[in-house]
């Protein structure tokens, strides 16, 4: 549930961050080639703000937290447990995610 909510949010920012950068050159080809003007930084701003770092920060942290709760199981158990954690995840561009997260026992 985190994980889909994470992938959401990433591919949310990265669609908006696309038409950012797509809007920059679409103002660059109509004459406005002065990069130090305001709307430029405002720009700036808005893909620093829809940046995806830390959202891919997490994805990898939660993975090791899957990892390390895993290994307390099977050392609380004194064996290997058969909890066998595959995810599959594939982003679609616009917003469609198809994630698939299987926990077998």
């Amino acid at each position: 549930m985190y994980r889909e909510s994470l992938l959401k949010e990433i591919v949310n920012k990265e669609t908006v961050s696309t038409t950012l950068k797509s809007l920059s050159l679409d103002l660059f080809q109509e004459g406005f080639d002065d990069l130090s003007h305001r709307f430029y930084e405002r720009i700036d701003n808005l893909k620093d703000f829809f940046n995806i770092k830390e959202h891919e920060a997490n994805l990898k942290r939660l993975d090791s937290e899957i990892e390390k709760l895993k290994k307390c199981i099977d050392k609380g158990f004194n064996k290997n447990s058969n909890i066998n954690y595959t995810k599959k995840v594939t982003i679609k561009k616009y917003g469609k995610i198809d994630l698939t997260t299987a926990y077998r026992i």
